[in-house]
């Protein structure tokens, strides 16, 4: 067993035809909410019970704002993102680690785009809002 580093992981965006990589994340975190149904009545005694109703994800990514070269097509980069988020489209992307035999695929919104543009490199950061939760099979993929 052994930890996986954070460099390890991989986002790519659909963009076209093809899965391009956001380039250079810094971060990329997920987090899972549950939605719960509390309820307390006469057959729980007075006892509250809880259940949960839905689990809504948001992945959160952070990184440096790069110029590509012109041969480098095959990378997704922060205009790209900002592409997506006025398209007010649904993306579709995939998340893997470089040790991971299984990655996995999700569709989502992007919630929120920043861009940091001050004396130092330029970063961004943003949210993605997960439609319909993770999926270990390409959405992307269509069987006959």
């Amino acid at each position: 067993m052994k930890n996986i580093k954070g460099q390890e992981a991989l986002l790519s965006m659909y963009v076209g035809t093809a899965y391009k990589p956001v380039v250079c994340l810094t971060e990329t975190s997920t987090n899972r909410v549950s939605e719960i149904i509390q309820k307390v009545n006469y057959c729980t005694k007075g006892v509250p019970t809880s259940k949960v109703d839905s689990v809504s994800t948001t992945v959160n990514i952070s990184g440096e704002v790069m110029k590509l070269g012109a041969e480098e097509t095959d990378k997704a980069t922060y205009k790209d993102l900002i592409t997506a988020i006025e398209s007010k489209e649904e993306q579709t992307f995939r998340y893997e680690t470089i040790d991971s035999t299984t990655p996995e695929y999700f569709k989502a919104v992007i919630a929120s785009l920043d861009g940091t543009f001050g004396e130092g490199d330029a970063t961004f950061s943003g949210s993605l809002t997960v439609n319909g939760g993770m999926l270990d099979e390409d959405p992307m993929v269509v069987t006959p």
